[in-house]
């Protein structure tokens, strides 16, 4: 009988506490995409790798142009060719090809890196900013919009993160 009163006991505490503990949860919710396309740093780094990608494209596109030219120049005179010149000639388009697709990839892993490397840094100013505004305003938790399946508009930190960012 002594159990069961202390179980009850406990029961009781326990039922009035989480309520009361629940009350104190401030939850806030921020789209970091919308974040790194809307804020200043985000548009500076997104403008960077742009200028970037055009002039490795512009590169890419001379160099595929030269593949092309030797391709139909090669399938023009092919039959007018020598088996030795012919060969030497498909050997030679076949290192340009080569040529273009490892610059194309390596183009790739160097924007890919570039990126990484831009938003690193602004990856780390918004947690910064989070953690401040989270702290100031009282917070128990702010999480990412892409984890969360619903949650109103009242709880959208996005714009302030922004504006905070946007400080910086």
């Amino acid at each position: 009988m002594k159990r069961i009163s202390v179980l009850l006991a406990i029961f009781v505490v326990i039922a009035f506490t989480v309520p009361a503990l629940a009350a104190d949860v401030k939850i806030g919710v921020i789209n970091i995409p919308k974040v790194l396309a809307l804020s200043e740093a985000g548009k500076k780094a997104e403008k960077e790798l742009t200028s970037k990608l055009n002039s490795v494209k512009s590169t890419l596109d001379k160099e595929l142009a030269a593949y092309e030219r030797m391709k139909t120049a090669y399938e023009k005179d092919a039959l007018t060719l020598t088996d030795a010149v012919r060969a030497e000639r498909a050997r030679k388009i076949q290192d340009k090809e080569l040529r273009v697709k490892r610059m194309l990839q390596d183009y790739d892993l160097e924007f890919k890196k570039k990126r990484a490397e831009l938003f690193k840094k602004i990856l780390l100013d918004i947690k910064a900013v989070v953690l401040k505004i989270g702290k100031d305003s009282g917070f128990t938790l702010i999480l990412d919009s892409s984890t969360v399946l619903y949650f109103p508009d009242s709880i959208d930190l996005t714009n302030k993160v922004i504006k905070e960012l946007n400080k910086k």
